[in-house]
């Protein structure tokens, strides 16, 4: 549904992508270290 890396390398997607992470865990209440991995992969794109 999202895209696995970072779409651009800008620090204010991976706000926003850190968002989308707690707004999802928050619904699902599941493990979603697939959405993990991927914010992750975006933070080491932008230190």
């Amino acid at each position: 549904m999202y895209p696995v890396i970072c779409p651009s390398p800008e620090q204010e997607l991976c706000t926003v992508y850190k968002l989308i992470l707690i707004l999802v865990y928050s619904v699902h209440s599941t493990p979603i270290h697939h959405y993990h991995r991927m914010i992750l992969t975006c933070l080491r794109l932008n230190p």
